[in-house]
């Protein structure tokens, strides 16, 4: 129905020091195509790792024509825009080229409606 003319901002920092292995970012988009209204969404989070052990935690906002829902996060909201919600999550590294991981997603299916969407998400990783 809408023409997609996305500007993004992405921003990651780590700061190091006291925070070493800590990692903050945000990432904004815009759909600045004309006759959009709910044209805007965002995340933000951040991620700590250190040796075996990872987790991270975010939150995103995306409104309906902010982005083409068929390229979005699948596990975020089911997949497509029109949701917000956080992410939760954990991984532990097994052994050289194995990790494991859970991922917990609490979000609302419709920015305006508010829909709840709960999924756990686990993961077995092997590299190669």
């Amino acid at each position: 129905m809408y023409d997609y003319n996305e500007l993004e901002l992405m921003i990651e920092i780590a700061p190091g020091g006291v925070l070493d292995n800590t990692t903050f970012f945000v990432d904004f988009v815009s759909n600045i195509a004309s006759d959009v209204d709910k044209n805007t969404g965002f995340l933000a989070g951040v991620k700590y790792g250190s040796g075996p052990i990872g987790a991270a935690y975010s939150y995103r906002s995306v409104e309906k024509d902010a982005v083409l829902g068929a390229f979005t996060d699948s596990d975020f909201i089911g997949g497509g825009s029109d949701g917000s919600g956080h992410e939760v999550s954990v991984n532990y590294k097994i052994a050289k080229n194995v990790q494991a991981g859970v991922a917990y997603f609490i979000n609302q299916v419709g920015v305006d409606n508010g829909t709840d969407y709960h999924r756990v998400l686990a993961d077995l990783v092997f590299k190669f």
